[in-house]
């Protein structure tokens, strides 16, 4: 049986600005290649090979992406004298299954169009976020646990350096201390019978999980590594550097 993930892709991402006026957000491009294939690369190469992908906004041309994949990935484009090619890699053994959810529907709604396709526990994840999360220890961790959803608990990165002072004087510039905060890193391992708490028009966190949570069938798994979301023109910019340096945690292969 395939390892299944679920790949939240239906935004509008209006806080990307211009690239999100022709482009669904999941598309836009760090390097190369759009923020949802260097999703699907990390998950596939910890084993996931079964993608479920709930399209919303502009969802087409995520449609297209796939369709169109092979030819992509062997394009070549000359700048000058130097062909650049786009891959230097073999294909994936990947299954890709698109579903049109809808442009405003909200985010358990889109999971619920996916049911019917689940064939067990299933990884969730959204379109813009990329981490270094061991996913097959979190499969672990929910699977040894009573828990129908589990939730991995992230540290935010630090948005503003702060200053450390002695006296008057400025000593050290550093980065925001954030170690004792928590938050939702938009990775869940779920379990089939979760569905069953999942409502049409709702959202995950304000809706569904707190149902799940008022059960006290919700776990964390505490994740201590890279984990970056994608909201802002200045989150690309952070991601696409680490790429471009070689430098990207997430490149697992």
């Amino acid at each position: 049986m395939r390892n299944q993930a679920i790949i939240l892709a239906g935004g509008k991402g209006i806080r990307m600005g211009e690239d999100t006026l022709t482009l669904p957000k999941p598309m836009v491009k760090i390097g190369r290649m759009p923020i949802l294939w260097h999703i699907m690369k990390n998950l596939y190469h910890q084993g996931i090979d079964d993608f479920i992908i709930l399209t919303g906004y502009k969802g087409e041309l995520i449609r297209e992406f796939f369709r169109n994949y092979h030819e992509y990935l062997d394009t070549e484009v000359c700048y000058g004298r130097k062909p650049d090619h786009y891959m230097d890699m073999p294909l994936e053994a990947w299954r890709v299954m698109t579903i049109d959810t809808g442009i405003d529907t909200l985010t358990a709604e889109r999971l619920l169009a996916a049911r019917d396709f689940v064939m067990g526990p299933v990884l969730v994840t959204y379109g813009d976020g990329l981490a270094d999360i061991d996913t097959v220890k979190l499969a672990e961790q929910a699977t040894d646990e009573d828990s129908l959803v589990t939730v991995t608990a992230v540290h935010p990165p630090g948005r503003f350096g702060a200053l450390d002072i002695k006296g008057r004087k400025i000593i050290d510039f550093k980065e925001k201390p954030l170690d004792k905060i928590w938050i939702n890193g938009g990775f869940f391992y779920i379990q089939p019978e979760a569905f069953k708490y999942f409502m049409y028009n709702e959202m995950l966190e304000q809706g569904s999980f707190q149902r799940i949570m008022k059960l006290g069938k919700l776990d964390a798994y505490k994740h201590e590594g890279f984990w970056q979301c994608m909201d802002t023109q200045r989150e690309r910019t952070y991601l696409e550097d680490l790429w471009n340096k070689g430098k990207a945690p997430w490149r697992n292969w």
